[in-house]
């Protein structure tokens, strides 16, 4: 993989990702919209300063924010060793869904853009070797990075994490558990 692929999210969304094509069951190349530009260049200009990504997204539907972030953390999790990311949003079939666009960004990349996996279901993708030899899992044992999903409310969440990423969805949906779990997931930074 190219150093631009690791570290210019753009470029490698358009030529390794796939999204459903709007109104479609069509996939296409994941090339950022016009609202998605926007929010890419105050991810931008953070990493560019040093800062950590932590953005509060008032948005219209059907912008693609959501999608970005999912996009964003998939890249960091897929490039980048030791890097756990996770996804939480507010309901079942909201948690499903945005996992869905994630593992459809695994099964629809180029094989050599598609890091070795040894899970992947429907609550995480593990990047590490999947061998059951140990000696090869010591000298090979892959990214070791994992992105997972949760439902808000379902159970405490981002317990006992070191967390590299995090999209929280539909935020003001959360069940009255919200304020205990989001600083279960501020203090797993």
């Amino acid at each position: 993989m190219d150093d631009r692929s690791v570290y210019d999210f753009s470029y490698f969304a358009e030529r390794n990702l796939q999204i459903r094509e709007y109104d479609s069951p069509r996939s296409v190349p994941f090339v950022l919209n016009d609202a998605q530009k926007i929010i890419m260049r105050a991810v931008d200009e953070d990493i560019a300063l040093g800062k950590p990504i932590r953005h509060l997204v008032l948005k219209a539907r059907k912008e693609g924010a959501s999608t970005l972030y999912a996009g964003l953390l998939y890249h960091r999790c897929a490039t980048r060793r030791l890097t756990e990311s996770m996804i939480v949003a507010h309901d079942t079939d909201s948690t499903i869904s945005l996992f869905d666009k994630v593992r459809m960004f695994y099964d629809q990349s180029p094989q050599e853009f598609q890091p070795m996996r040894k899970a992947r279901n429907r609550r995480e993708l593990l990047f590490e070797n999947p061998t059951t030899d140990e000696e090869e899992k010591r000298l090979n044992p892959g990214l070791l990075s994992k992105l997972t999903v949760g439902t808000a409310g379902s159970r405490e969440i981002a317990r006992s994490r070191t967390l590299s990423g995090f999209l929280g969805s539909e935020v003001a949906f959360w069940d009255e558990r919200a304020n205990k779990q989001m600083l279960g997931v501020l203090n797993a930074f």
